[in-house]
């Protein structure tokens, strides 16, 4: 895998990318920590455009980041369509109950 995620979001990000590389972009970019990996997978987990199954993946690979972060990035989780928040809290369930109550604390206070 590259050391920096750049090719990575740049396949994400791309729309007229084949459907499989865009998927499995947004599956491996959950490896980086990095603040520009948050913000191209919230680009497409909070477009209510994005195809559900990309949305899915990037919502799952977002909290991953967060679960190992211990940290979850509320204004995005505000944000998240459906699919993404609900593959979102589910990840987050499994890895951290912690966490999964703050960010269903946060979405109570919305």
């Amino acid at each position: 895998m590259n050391k920096q995620p750049s090719g990575l979001i740049q396949v994400l990000l791309d729309s007229e990318a084949e459907f499989g590389d865009r998927h499995d972009a947004a599956m491996d970019l959950s490896a980086f920590d990095d603040e520009i990996v948050e913000q191209a997978l919230a680009r497409i987990a909070c477009d209510e455009n994005s195809d559900d199954d990309l949305a899915d993946s990037c919502g799952e690979s977002l909290a991953e980041i967060w679960c190992r972060k211990s940290l979850i990035n509320q204004q995005v989780l505000m944000e998240l369509v459906p699919v993404s928040l609900r593959i979102a809290l589910a990840t987050l369930q499994s890895c951290s109950p912690e966490l999964a109550a703050q960010a269903e604390a946060a979405l109570r206070m919305k």
